[in-house]
């Protein structure tokens, strides 16, 4: 995910902390307690944080994909300068599998995965000029399977987000400019499925279902807002915009079988996080932050987190707490 060019050490920071928040979400391990801040508010909740595995990466890496593939615990990990890189998980630690550089893995900006039919893949969003790539695992490695199909290759794509809708696999890619793409799995790969108008600069995007019904939210950091599209049967129709400010993260959860959607707002200001109320949208809870990059929710111990990852150095995790987040 591409998170401005404010400083490398801002993108390093967010590495860590997102990258410490994915493998307690997916491994169910504990770490990143050296840029947390103060540590007694998550003891409280029963999560003691200390550092497990360390990773090697570049002060200009853009994110991590944890994945469990046949069984083996790996990190993808983005790149933007250096070669992007494949890790699993041996024992106690993880060892390089492969560079996904060259050809395939130049200027990332954002790395997902995802299977289709027993097959395992990786796409890889990269920056202008690069084309986007869909790598397949085959025994040993991913090889290049496809260039994603990109009709203005200097609008550069800054997430990807990949669902299954009817069976059927789809592929979400937040642009630069106007407008945002879904590709669609057409059996053998994916094509065009859709372009979506967005504000300039969409930074996110997130699938989430609620009532039965599929909905796409994409966040822009130029206009601000979230607009939340709805699958009306063959293809995403405008719904709902959600007020914010430079947004340029999501994050949607449950909770007690409510839906919650927080947004990371680089702004001075608070983030917000919506709740579903039946009938619509409204702020549940706004959390002081300054300007925050990301925002990730997991379960950790039964318990529901919120983490947050900001300029400076005032990164933290909110525990649920009967009706909000706190410390």
């Amino acid at each position: 995910m591409d998170f401005g060019r404010r400083s490398r050490g801002l993108r390093v920071m967010w590495a860590r902390l997102a990258a410490g928040m994915v493998l307690i979400w997916h491994l169910g391990l504990q770490g990143c307690d050296s840029i947390l801040g103060p540590g007694p508010e998550v003891e409280e909740f029963g999560l003691g944080l200390q550092s497990v595995f360390r990773v090697p990466f570049d002060s200009a890496d853009r994110g991590w994909e944890p994945f469990v593939m046949n069984g083996t615990q790996y990190v993808a990990l983005a790149a933007e300068i250096l070669d992007s890189m494949l890790y699993e998980l041996d024992a106690a630690t993880f060892q390089e599998v492969q560079r996904l550089g060259g050809n395939i893995g130049n200027r990332v900006h954002d790395v997902v995965y995802f299977e289709i039919g027993g097959a395992s893949y990786l796409a890889l969003a990269s920056s202008k000029g690069v084309e986007p790539k869909i790598c397949r695992w085959e025994g040993r490695q991913f090889v290049e399977y496809q260039i994603v199909p990109n009709q203005d290759p200097s609008n550069r794509m800054t997430d990807l987000e990949d669902f299954v809708i009817d069976g059927v696999s789809y592929l979400g890619a937040a642009m630069t400019e106007s407008p945002s793409y879904v590709f669609k799995w057409n059996g053998t790969a994916f094509e065009e499925f859709q372009t979506i108008p967005t504000r300039h600069d969409a930074r996110a995007m997130k699938f989430f279902n609620m009532e039965g019904v599929k909905y796409l939210a994409i966040a822009a950091h130029i206009g601000g807002d979230v607009a939340i599209h709805r699958w009306s049967g063959s293809s995403f129709e405008p719904w709902k915009t959600l007020d914010a400010q430079n947004a340029v993260d999501l994050a949607v959860f449950y909770i007690n079988d409510v839906l919650y959607l927080a947004v990371a707002e680089h702004r001075e200001g608070p983030a917000r996080i919506y709740s579903w109320s039946g009938s619509d949208f409204e702020v549940a809870q706004s959390i002081d932050a300054t300007y925050t990059h990301s925002v990730h929710a997991f379960v950790a111990g039964g318990v529901n987190f919120l983490a947050l990852t900001t300029s400076g150095h005032h990164n933290r995790i909110y525990a649920w707490r009967g009706d909000k987040f706190e410390q």
